[in-house]
């Protein structure tokens, strides 16, 4: 029995431990005591000229800060209505901790985060919803092009009444880093009924599991089930599934082959090359190459991302030459330098042969990816 007592305490005592450490929801009295803190800064400084905002209110620019007001003038007394932080301030702490120059993945962890692979669909995700109306209801989501966010959100509504006020906290990103943050205090007012009506659109996101972002901090080699290329699977990829993702070919051309034919279809920055026998049936996707905006790679790879985080999806044993394998059976990784940039070589095996998914990169940034069969 004593045993068995000192098993649950040691259970209860883990439990609030994770519970200890789990980030809080956003609160309204958090956003003033920044807001605060900024308006103690700026009045220290010499005063600048307020310029009318595009939402509404004036705006005053201190270079590392702005302050959103609804006075033409900003004395202690101006009702602030937001603060944006654009650079490096010694003397204010950012929210949370998460300043200009933190990572996406830096910044998650600071707020609650039930959504761990940002599953939702291609242009958002919803980060965590608690709370119910017409109580207090907090919210966080992200605003993205598949794997690049460029917009993090956190909301509180706050209910009076019939109605409902909404305070935040935005963070811009570039490259998944924070490039600017901006808190809003009293962002909206909405009825009940319009507040109800967003949160709706957040709980319907919150379902879809359309797109997923691959994170790992032990990534495996590549796999066949990598070999995903937005929507199109490269092994089973046919002419008629692809134009039906991407359109009409812009060029649709058949060549002889010593085996039989090759077709080339090009589409904006996307070019297929199938391969089929004598009868042109047995129809085979040999080629892939992608060097514009219309696809992502495997593991979410994208035009223009920079070599680093490529790099850091998938395994990296050592830091150039052979990544991973041996560099000659499947799986393998290679990287090679060059004066221009860089490319990398992944290989895997699969049913049909060895599939090799080439990376040119131009400086340190991907400029076009090719998949093919050996």
């Amino acid at each position: 029995m004593k045993k068995l007592l000192f098993v649950l305490v040691i259970a209860m005592l883990l439990c609030l431990t994770a519970l200890a450490d789990e980030a809080a929801p956003l609160t309204v009295d958090e956003l003033m005591g920044f807001c605060d803190a900024a308006v103690e800064d700026v009045l220290a400084r010499a005063p600048v000229a307020g310029q009318e905002a595009e939402d509404g209110g004036y705006v005053f620019d201190y270079g590392d800060l702005r302050i959103y007001t609804l006075d033409s003038s900003f004395t202690a007394e101006s009702r602030v209505t937001g603060v944006e932080l654009l650079g490096e301030n010694e003397d204010l702490d950012a929210p949370r901790g998460v300043a200009l120059g933190s990572t996406l993945y830096e910044l998650l962890p600071a707020y609650p985060l039930d959504n761990e692979n940002l599953a939702g669909d291609y242009d958002g995700a919803v980060l965590y919803i608690s709370g119910l109306l017409p109580g207090t209801v907090n919210a966080g989501y992200a605003v993205r092009d598949g794997a690049r966010v460029s917009l993090v959100v956190y909301e509180t509504y706050t209910p009076d009444g019939e109605r409902a006020e909404v305070c935040g906290v935005q963070y811009s990103l570039e490259d998944n880093t924070v490039t600017s943050v901006r808190v809003l205090l009293n962002a909206r007012e909405l009825s009940l009924d319009d507040a109800q009506e967003e949160l709706d659109a957040l709980a319907a996101l919150q379902e879809k599991d359309e797109y997923r972002v691959y994170r790992s901090d032990d990534p495996a080699p590549l796999a066949r089930e990598d070999l995903t290329f937005g929507p199109i699977d490269f092994i089973s990829a046919t002419a008629d599934s692809m134009t039906a993702v991407l359109g009409i070919a812009e060029s649709d051309t058949w060549e002889n082959d010593s085996e039989g034919f090759l077709r080339i279809l090009q589409w904006e920055g996307v070019q297929a090359i199938f391969h089929y026998d004598a009868q042109r049936s047995d129809e085979q996707l040999a080629l892939l190459d992608i060097y514009g905006e219309k696809l992502e790679g495997p593991r979410n790879l994208h035009m223009d991302d920079d070599i680093e985080s490529v790099l850091e999806r998938f395994p990296q044993e050592n830091p150039i030459g052979v990544l991973y394998g041996d560099g000659e059976n499947a799986p393998y990784g290679l990287l090679e330098l060059n004066d221009g940039g860089a490319s990398i070589v992944y290989a895997v095996e699969v049913e049909e042969g060895s599939v090799l998914l080439s990376l040119t990169f131009v400086g340190d940034r991907l400029a076009d990816m090719t998949c093919s069969v050996l």
